[in-house]
Protein backbone atom coordinates (compact mmCIF):
# COMPACT_ATOMS: atom_id res chain seq x y z
CA UNK A 1 0.00 0.00 0.00
CA UNK A 2 1.11 3.61 -0.30
CA UNK A 3 0.24 6.97 1.16
CA UNK A 4 0.66 10.02 -1.05
CA UNK A 5 0.20 13.77 -1.05
CA UNK A 6 0.37 16.40 -3.75
CA UNK A 7 4.15 16.47 -3.38
CA UNK A 8 4.69 12.78 -4.10
CA UNK A 9 4.83 9.43 -2.40
CA UNK A 10 5.71 9.66 1.27
CA UNK A 11 5.49 6.03 2.31
CA UNK A 12 5.70 2.64 0.68
CA UNK A 13 4.95 -0.60 2.44
CA UNK A 14 5.80 -3.68 0.39
CA UNK A 15 3.69 -6.60 1.52
CA UNK A 16 3.70 -8.71 -1.64
CA UNK A 17 4.93 -8.59 -5.21
CA UNK A 18 2.65 -8.17 -8.24
CA UNK A 19 1.70 -11.28 -10.15
CA UNK A 20 4.46 -12.11 -12.59
CA UNK A 21 7.26 -10.92 -10.32
CA UNK A 22 9.91 -13.16 -8.83
CA UNK A 23 8.88 -15.58 -6.11
CA UNK A 24 10.45 -17.25 -3.12
CA UNK A 25 12.70 -15.31 -0.75
CA UNK A 26 12.20 -12.01 -2.58
CA UNK A 27 14.39 -8.97 -2.13
CA UNK A 28 12.87 -5.67 -3.25
CA UNK A 29 15.04 -2.73 -4.29
CA UNK A 30 13.51 0.69 -4.91
CA UNK A 31 14.60 3.28 -7.49
CA UNK A 32 13.56 6.91 -6.89
CA UNK A 33 15.17 9.31 -9.33
CA UNK A 34 13.18 12.45 -8.52
CA UNK A 35 13.89 14.56 -5.44
CA UNK A 36 10.15 15.18 -5.11
CA UNK A 37 9.80 11.70 -3.68
CA UNK A 38 10.43 11.30 0.04
CA UNK A 39 9.87 7.58 0.40
CA UNK A 40 9.89 5.71 3.65
CA UNK A 41 10.74 2.28 2.34
CA UNK A 42 10.53 -0.69 4.65
CA UNK A 43 13.34 -3.30 4.42
CA UNK A 44 14.81 -1.87 1.24
CA UNK A 45 17.52 0.50 0.05
CA UNK A 46 16.74 3.33 -2.37
CA UNK A 47 18.77 3.83 -5.55
CA UNK A 48 18.83 6.82 -7.87
CA UNK A 49 19.38 4.73 -11.02
CA UNK A 50 18.07 1.41 -12.25
CA UNK A 51 21.59 0.31 -13.20
CA UNK A 52 22.74 0.77 -9.60
CA UNK A 53 19.84 -1.34 -8.34
CA UNK A 54 20.63 -4.11 -10.84
CA UNK A 55 24.26 -4.11 -9.70
CA UNK A 56 23.17 -4.32 -6.05
CA UNK A 57 20.62 -7.07 -6.69
CA UNK A 58 21.50 -10.63 -5.66
CA UNK A 59 21.99 -13.31 -8.30
CA UNK A 60 18.36 -14.48 -7.99
CA UNK A 61 15.11 -13.48 -6.33
CA UNK A 62 15.18 -9.68 -6.73
CA UNK A 63 12.45 -7.33 -7.92
CA UNK A 64 13.20 -3.65 -8.54
CA UNK A 65 10.33 -1.25 -7.87
CA UNK A 66 10.51 1.89 -10.04
CA UNK A 67 8.83 5.03 -8.75
CA UNK A 68 7.09 7.10 -11.43
CA UNK A 69 9.62 9.01 -13.53
CA UNK A 70 11.53 8.90 -16.82
CA UNK A 71 14.88 7.13 -16.57
CA UNK A 72 17.43 7.64 -19.37
CA UNK A 73 19.58 4.53 -19.11
CA UNK A 74 20.99 1.71 -21.23
CA UNK A 75 20.63 -1.41 -19.09
CA UNK A 76 22.15 -4.88 -19.20
CA UNK A 77 21.31 -7.69 -16.83
CA UNK A 78 22.67 -11.19 -16.32
CA UNK A 79 20.27 -11.71 -13.39
CA UNK A 80 16.64 -12.90 -13.55
CA UNK A 81 15.25 -9.69 -12.06
CA UNK A 82 11.83 -8.08 -12.13
CA UNK A 83 11.52 -4.41 -13.18
CA UNK A 84 8.18 -3.26 -11.78
CA UNK A 85 6.68 0.18 -12.41
CA UNK A 86 4.94 1.58 -9.33
CA UNK A 87 1.64 2.38 -11.06
CA UNK A 88 -0.32 0.28 -13.51
CA UNK A 89 -2.13 3.39 -14.76
CA UNK A 90 1.03 5.37 -15.67
CA UNK A 91 3.90 3.33 -17.03
CA UNK A 92 7.40 4.23 -15.91
CA UNK A 93 9.52 5.19 -18.95
CA UNK A 94 13.05 3.91 -19.51
CA UNK A 95 14.53 5.58 -22.58
CA UNK A 96 17.73 5.63 -24.57
CA UNK A 97 17.76 7.65 -27.80
CA UNK A 98 20.56 5.84 -29.65
CA UNK A 99 21.23 2.53 -27.87
CA UNK A 100 19.33 -0.59 -26.80
CA UNK A 101 17.33 0.19 -23.66
CA UNK A 102 17.51 -3.28 -22.08
CA UNK A 103 19.77 -6.19 -22.95
CA UNK A 104 18.72 -9.48 -21.38
CA UNK A 105 21.91 -11.55 -21.02
CA UNK A 106 20.36 -13.83 -18.40
CA UNK A 107 21.47 -17.42 -18.99
CA UNK A 108 18.94 -18.95 -16.57
CA UNK A 109 15.61 -17.75 -15.21
CA UNK A 110 13.29 -15.05 -16.53
CA UNK A 111 13.50 -11.27 -16.66
CA UNK A 112 10.07 -9.83 -15.81
CA UNK A 113 8.82 -6.39 -16.85
CA UNK A 114 5.61 -4.82 -15.50
CA UNK A 115 4.13 -1.33 -15.98
CA UNK A 116 7.12 0.04 -17.91
CA UNK A 117 7.73 1.65 -21.30
CA UNK A 118 11.02 0.87 -23.04
CA UNK A 119 11.61 3.68 -25.55
CA UNK A 120 14.51 2.77 -27.81
CA UNK A 121 14.80 5.73 -30.16
CA UNK A 122 16.84 4.57 -33.16
CA UNK A 123 17.76 1.22 -31.58
CA UNK A 124 15.78 -1.76 -30.33
CA UNK A 125 13.98 -1.38 -27.02
CA UNK A 126 14.80 -4.92 -25.88
CA UNK A 127 17.29 -7.50 -27.06
CA UNK A 128 18.16 -11.00 -25.88
CA UNK A 129 21.24 -13.15 -25.66
CA UNK A 130 20.85 -16.71 -26.91
CA UNK A 131 18.35 -18.60 -24.76
CA UNK A 132 17.24 -15.58 -22.69
CA UNK A 133 13.60 -15.28 -21.58
CA UNK A 134 11.57 -12.10 -21.00
CA UNK A 135 7.99 -11.79 -19.78
CA UNK A 136 6.19 -8.42 -20.06
CA UNK A 137 2.92 -7.36 -18.45
CA UNK A 138 1.20 -4.02 -19.25
CA UNK A 139 4.30 -2.68 -20.99
CA UNK A 140 5.01 -0.61 -24.10
CA UNK A 141 7.93 -0.97 -26.52
CA UNK A 142 9.02 1.61 -29.10
CA UNK A 143 12.21 2.10 -31.10
CA UNK A 144 13.73 0.67 -34.25
CA UNK A 145 11.70 -1.19 -36.89
CA UNK A 146 12.66 -4.42 -35.12
CA UNK A 147 11.87 -3.25 -31.62
CA UNK A 148 12.41 -6.58 -29.81
CA UNK A 149 15.27 -8.76 -31.04
CA UNK A 150 17.52 -11.69 -30.14
CA UNK A 151 20.91 -13.23 -30.76
CA UNK A 152 19.33 -16.68 -31.10
CA UNK A 153 16.77 -19.02 -29.55
CA UNK A 154 15.27 -16.49 -27.12
CA UNK A 155 11.72 -16.39 -25.72
CA UNK A 156 9.45 -13.34 -25.36
CA UNK A 157 5.99 -13.40 -23.77
CA UNK A 158 3.66 -10.39 -23.60
CA UNK A 159 0.35 -9.76 -21.85
CA UNK A 160 -1.64 -6.55 -22.42
CA UNK A 161 1.34 -4.82 -24.04
CA UNK A 162 1.61 -2.21 -26.81
CA UNK A 163 4.45 -3.12 -29.18
CA UNK A 164 5.31 -0.58 -31.89
CA UNK A 165 7.66 -2.36 -34.27
CA UNK A 166 8.63 -5.87 -35.19
CA UNK A 167 9.25 -8.72 -32.75
CA UNK A 168 12.06 -10.91 -34.06
CA UNK A 169 12.41 -13.60 -31.40
CA UNK A 170 12.49 -17.38 -31.83
CA UNK A 171 9.61 -18.20 -29.48
CA UNK A 172 6.77 -15.75 -28.78
CA UNK A 173 3.51 -15.88 -26.85
CA UNK A 174 1.23 -12.82 -26.95
CA UNK A 175 -2.01 -12.39 -25.01
CA UNK A 176 -4.25 -9.30 -25.33
CA UNK A 177 -1.36 -7.31 -26.82
CA UNK A 178 -1.23 -4.90 -29.75
CA UNK A 179 1.63 -5.41 -32.23
CA UNK A 180 2.00 -2.69 -34.86
CA UNK A 181 4.84 -4.25 -36.82
CA UNK A 182 6.04 -7.53 -38.25
CA UNK A 183 6.20 -10.36 -35.71
CA UNK A 184 8.34 -13.26 -36.88
CA UNK A 185 9.34 -16.39 -35.00
CA UNK A 186 11.61 -19.24 -35.95
CA UNK A 187 9.88 -21.92 -33.89
CA UNK A 188 6.54 -20.95 -32.38
CA UNK A 189 4.23 -18.01 -31.85
CA UNK A 190 0.91 -18.18 -30.02
CA UNK A 191 -1.31 -15.11 -29.83
CA UNK A 192 -4.52 -14.92 -27.78
CA UNK A 193 -6.97 -12.03 -28.11
CA UNK A 194 -4.37 -9.89 -29.89
CA UNK A 195 -4.63 -7.14 -32.45
CA UNK A 196 -1.89 -7.55 -35.06
CA UNK A 197 -1.58 -4.44 -37.22
CA UNK A 198 1.39 -5.72 -39.20
CA UNK A 199 2.15 -9.09 -40.74
CA UNK A 200 2.72 -12.04 -38.42
CA UNK A 201 4.38 -15.19 -39.67
CA UNK A 202 5.83 -18.25 -37.97
CA UNK A 203 6.09 -22.01 -38.07
CA UNK A 204 4.01 -24.23 -35.77
CA UNK A 205 1.76 -21.33 -34.82
CA UNK A 206 -1.52 -21.08 -32.91
CA UNK A 207 -3.74 -17.99 -32.91
CA UNK A 208 -6.85 -17.63 -30.77
CA UNK A 209 -9.55 -14.93 -31.10
CA UNK A 210 -7.19 -12.66 -33.00
CA UNK A 211 -7.82 -9.83 -35.44
CA UNK A 212 -5.38 -9.35 -38.29
CA UNK A 213 -5.43 -6.28 -40.51
CA UNK A 214 -2.73 -7.45 -42.91
CA UNK A 215 -1.11 -10.65 -44.12
CA UNK A 216 -1.02 -13.70 -41.85
CA UNK A 217 1.38 -16.35 -43.11
CA UNK A 218 1.61 -19.70 -41.30
CA UNK A 219 3.98 -22.44 -42.37
CA UNK A 220 4.71 -25.85 -40.87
Amino acid sequence: ANNSTGTGIVAIRISSLPSGGSTGADIVLVVAKSATYSPLVLSSAVYSTIAAAITAAPATGASILLLDDTYTEALTTTKPIGLIGFSSATRVTISQPSAVVLTNNCATGTVTLRNVTLAGGTAAALTHASGAITEAFNCAFTGAASVITQAAAATFRSTQCAITGGVVVATQVHSQSTISGSSTAATSCAAANCTAIGAMSSANSAYYNCRFTSTLSITG
